[in-house]
């Protein structure tokens, strides 16, 4: 038969045998469990609003670094095509400059000269106007542009001598000016134009390389706290199904040793007060109330024992009595029936 065992928490049934879990355990025995149960979709649901948050961090994060890359990289890229553009529309005017014989095509020139450096000078405003981050793509542009810069200074006030000697001075002046002091730094000033160029390039290829490398990260980050809300959540699920199940069980095993008469078991010691706590009281209860009620019974069946034994001793006695009482009606019934017959003899004898 079913024997019954004292309730206690069972901590060698867990899945983890850690201090931790044991308190969680013994917290969870003590709460319904309608409040384990709010508790584990509560703590499903925090983890799932961290898992959301977390990736609208990481989206905002990749989000700002794209918005970068296309709205100060493109724009830098495109500034600084213009400003070589522009460049090379005074080195174009320059030259034909050299070549012009008459003032009037000259003067035009000299118009065309002051357009493209118009235009130079803007995009150079917007260009320096971007904001500079502390990014390593940001730091290598920032180096070109201030090279650049400094070429500039020596360059442009060079363009604007020989432009403002267009018209005055003879061709053959001109360009002898254009080749022994305007070709050097026109030189200096395009490479360094093309190496902004450059610079700006490669931070939007940096850029891009860190967008990826985010990403990455973001999504790895992602699966860890996918993994880590999946095991919080079966932790959480397997800790509330034993907090469950395991009293249960003892329940069923104290109902089934009842069902089959067997009340030797001492009832469960209750350590809980939710609604398996109030089953196995109740059950416990029913238990020492059955175990009662069948001593009760067992003494009112010894009493009854006890008294037919004493009945049956007085029906033998009685039974004793009435044999020898029938005895002493028959002897007195022969002496009856033997004076009977004497006093028959007499009267005869007196007749005759």
């Amino acid at each position: 038969r079913s024997r019954m065992v004292r309730y206690e928490p069972s901590m060698a049934s867990l899945p983890f045998n850690g201090t931790l879990f044991q308190e969680c355990f013994v917290v969870m025995s003590g709460l319904s469990i309608s409040k384990r149960l709010y508790a584990g979709f509560g703590w499903m649901l925090v983890l799932m609003a961290v898992l959301g948050g977390w990736n609208l961090v990481q989206n905002g994060r990749l989000s700002g670094t794209l918005q970068r890359l296309v709205a100060e990289d493109a724009l830098r890229a495109s500034l600084a095509n213009d400003m070589q553009i522009a460049v090379q529309d005074m080195v174009l005017v320059l030259g034909n400059l050299a070549r012009a014989q008459d003032p009037a095509q000259a003067l035009v020139l000299q118009k065309g000269f002051a357009e493209a450096e118009r235009t130079y000078l803007a995009r150079k405003r917007a260009l320096l106007a971007v904001p500079v981050t502390a990014s390593e793509g940001d730091r290598s542009w920032d180096v070109s542009t201030q090279a650049m810069l400094k070429v500039e200074e020596g360059a442009l006030p060079v363009f604007r001598q020989m432009a403002a000697l267009g018209g005055t001075t003879d061709p053959e002046t001109l360009r002898d000016f254009y080749d022994t002091q305007l070709l050097g730094p026109m030189t200096t000033w395009k490479e360094r134009l093309a190496q902004m160029r450059v610079a700006t390039t490669e931070s939007m290829t940096r850029a891009a390389q860190a967008s990826v490398r985010s990403m990455a990260v973001a999504q790895v980050l992602t699966v860890s706290l996918i993994a880590a809300a999946l095991a919080g959540g079966g932790l959480v699920a397997v800790l509330i199904s034993r907090s469950i199940t395991v009293p249960l069980r003892r329940a069923a095993v104290l109902a089934e040793a009842v069902a089959q008469g067997d009340l030797s078991g001492e009832p469960p010691v209750i350590q809980r007060h939710d609604e398996v706590g109030v089953l196995l009281q109740a059950l416990g209860q029913m238990q020492r109330s059955l175990r009662r009620l069948v001593g009760e019974i067992l003494q009112c069946a010894d009493s009854i024992r006890t008294a037919s034994a004493e009945v049956a001793v007085g029906n033998v006695d009685l039974s004793q009595r009435t044999e020898t009482t029938d005895s002493n009606l028959q002897a007195t019934a022969s002496s009856l029936d033997r004076l009977t017959g004497t006093v028959r003899g007499t009267a005869a004898a007196a007749q005759e």
